[in-house]
């Protein structure tokens, strides 16, 4: 089975006001404390059960925003996380960045380390959207971190785009995506802003400093979206991705697959078997524990066959090819239909559900509402 190694880098430059990620202001110091308290937890993480034992597929290197490390620093983690856990020859390694962040030699060294896959987030590509968003870089910042980065020798790059920011037109989101395209990326997640809880959008959305987006333009510019990076080559094989042929993230499918991954850093999750666990969510304290020999792992849950039976539901509805009908039934011994046909045949009749052949998953029309419906089959 496929396992992924996740590492969050809890540092930014400037926390974004829509986010809420774990992250801190980046301090020099403390960034170096961080590491070398990683590069334990990674020692004594891949010498015990079970992730001494486990062949991980893919490394993952996010935040927060990791390349505010330096060079040495993000070489050191990746060095040692390749050398002490099994990995697979071809193991899947990504690094994200934030273009204010980056420059030709540290994309260098990150491709002379193993790296082959590269995320960068643009979010938009116009100014003013950049900075009703909160971002420090600019467009032509962007794009020329793209550009360096093809010319190191990035064959793998990814692009984060956003939808819905307040004041954002139809024509600005069509432009956007039509600029990205012309970059040939080889994925494009395409997100809709989302107000989360304790964020400064969220304060200021109560404030009333700005409005909730309107629906209607919100599903067209998605619609538009899903037309127009299919016409141009892209797959859409998750709510939210876009990928050329044979460029999937390969880590974001182990989550979505309901698969083994290990989490390292403040706030990281874990999931193996039945059990999650989370890494305590400061830093400090994170740094305190491992200095101090105690375990990181803020609160972890050994989840019910229930809960279990459930995630891999609405993960599974997540990818646009659906849940495995067959596969759900080889792993719990249970139809899908006899804890959910209740939910399935709603939603069906409603044209937001459909069959094909194994495979359950939303209609075209109901990946506008997914995030509803996949909320449902958590209920109790």
């Amino acid at each position: 089975m496929p396992a992924g190694l996740y590492i969050h880098v809890p540092f930014c430059l400037r926390k974004c006001p829509y986010c809420d990620f774990y992250s801190n202001p980046f301090d020099k110091d403390l960034a170096q404390h961080f590491t070398d308290a990683l590069k334990r937890d990674i020692a004594a993480s891949s010498a015990g059960t079970p992730w001494s034992e486990t062949t991980f597929t893919t490394l993952y290197i996010g935040g927060g925003t990791p390349t505010v490390l330096s060079a040495p620093q993000l070489q050191g983690i990746l060095d040692q996380c390749l050398s002490t856990f099994q990995c697979e020859e071809d193991i899947e390694c990504t690094v994200e960045a934030n273009p204010e962040t980056i420059e030709d030699e540290k994309l260098k060294i990150l491709y002379d380390s193993n790296v082959n896959r590269f995320s960068l987030g643009v979010q938009s590509l116009h100014d003013d959207e950049l900075r009703r968003l909160g971002r420090i870089h600019s467009v032509e910042t962007a794009l020329k971190v793209f550009e360096a980065a093809r010319r190191v020798g990035f064959r793998n790059i990814g692009i984060d785009l956003i939808f819905a920011i307040p004041g954002q037109s139809f024509e600005s989101w069509k432009e956007s995506l039509h600029r990205a395209v012309a970059l040939a990326p080889e994925h494009i997640s395409a997100y809709n802003l989302t107000i989360e809880p304790k964020t400064v959008f969220a304060q200021d959305w109560a404030d009333g400093k700005f409005s909730s987006f309107p629906e209607d333009q919100e599903a067209a510019m998605y619609e538009y979206a899903i037309d127009f990076l299919e016409s141009q080559g892209y797959e859409h094989y998750e709510i939210s991705n876009f990928a050329r042929p044979g460029f999937r993230s390969q880590h974001n499918q182990i989550y979505w697959d309901h698969s083994p991954y290990l989490g390292l850093g403040p706030s990281a999750h874990s999931f193996f078997d039945n059990c999650r666990a989370e890494k305590v969510r400061d830093v400090h304290e994170y740094i305190r524990r491992i200095e101090c020999g105690e375990s990181p792992v803020g609160k972890d849950e050994i989840l019910s066959e229930e809960k279990l039976r459930a995630e891999a539901v609405f993960l599974a509805l997540r990818k646009r090819e659906g849940l495995n009908v067959n596969l759900f039934r080889k792993r719990f011994g249970t139809e899908v239909d006899e804890r959910y046909g209740d939910i399935i045949k709603k939603y069906a009749d409603m044209g937001l559900l459909e069959r094909d052949g194994s495979f359950l998953r939303f209609t075209r029309k109901g990946l506008m509402v997914a995030n509803t419906i996949c909320s449902e089959f958590m209920s109790p």
